[in-house]
């Protein structure tokens, strides 16, 4: 292990994902225990060895362990030489007093972001695409799922979801820690 900060001006990280169709790209959430200027999302294109500042957002990371980030692996791109779209789960956390919860998309693998219309109940999501390119996203409302690229989103199940993962092979399981009639 190394420490590896040339650019990376946070005071600390959250979330970080390699990009399935190339290692050498690497997106990362900047946030500390505080807001501050420097917090938001962080590009690598050398593996992690240097870092530049992608998108500004003043996001608190205190005790959030979400994956946050996905890459669509089935949108490939030449000119990237990786996946295209990148999806954002901003967060909304009752700390928070900048808080701006929603899901965010990148369509050139990082580079720049913007906000999805109506998607502020899925901020402060768990987020995951699977291997066919299928959003999953699970929070405090349920589990959703949009298979074409965010646009719409079907609800597959309606309990609170504490924390969420999926295996990329097997696109139909979806695991997930959640309060089930009163249960976890």
């Amino acid at each position: 292990w190394y420490l590896s900060t040339v650019g990376f001006d946070a005071n600390g990280a959250t979330s970080i994902v390699v990009d399935p169709k190339n290692n050498n790209r690497v997106l990362c959430i900047g946030a500390s225990s505080g807001y501050d200027e420097t917090n938001g999302i962080y590009l690598s294109t050398d593996a992690g060895c240097s870092w530049k500042g992608v998108f500004n957002a003043r996001v608190c990371g205190f005790r959030d362990v979400r994956t946050q980030i996905a890459f669509d692996p089935t949108s490939y791109d030449e000119k990237i030489g990786g996946s295209s779209i990148v999806y954002w789960s901003r967060e909304s956390s009752s700390h928070n007093g900048d808080s701006v919860p929603a899901l965010y998309k990148s369509t050139d693998g990082g580079e720049t972001w913007n906000m999805i219309e109506n998607s502020a109940d899925y901020g402060g999501s768990y987020i995951y695409c699977n291997k066919d390119g299928a959003l999953i996203v699970g929070n405090g409302k349920g589990i959703f799922v949009s298979t074409d690229k965010a646009a719409t989103f079907t609800k597959v199940y309606s309990g609170e979801v504490f924390s969420m993962d999926c295996v990329y092979t097997k696109t139909n399981n979806i695991y997930a820690t959640a309060r089930d009639n009163g249960a976890l």
